[in-house]
């Protein structure tokens, strides 16, 4: 199962997120699930970079499992909010058709 964790504040403010392990839906390749968070990741991350000029930390350790940290400079603006609020949305809708492939998370930090 693919676990995508939004890290927030006390007052719901996210500032970071973690997307971690194979969604488990196919084989390595072809599975459709690992794909889709996969383009909702990097579009969001563009998008925050080329629309709203937004400059968030990415990195990524390869292996077995495959975590990608992405971390927000600052608070996000409108601009990066409304993005953060669709990519969230898309996620949403992933966890929901794919309930044994994707689980999102809101931890408090």
């Amino acid at each position: 199962m693919t676990n995508i964790t939004f890290y927030q504040d006390h007052l719901g403010v996210i500032h970071s997120l973690k997307a971690e392990d194979h969604a488990g839906f196919a084989e390595e390749g072809q599975d459709i699930v690992c794909a889709a968070v996969s383009v909702l990741i990097t579009n969001f991350v563009n998008s925050l970079e080329q629309l709203a000029s937004i400059k968030p930390q990415v990195g990524m350790q390869e292996g077995e499992d495959v975590e990608i940290h992405v971390v927000f400079p600052e608070e996000l603006t409108d601009q990066g909010k409304l993005l953060l609020d669709s990519f969230i949305l898309g996620l949403t809708y992933l966890e929901h058709e794919y309930q044994s492939y994707v689980k999102v998370i809101y931890e408090e930090v």
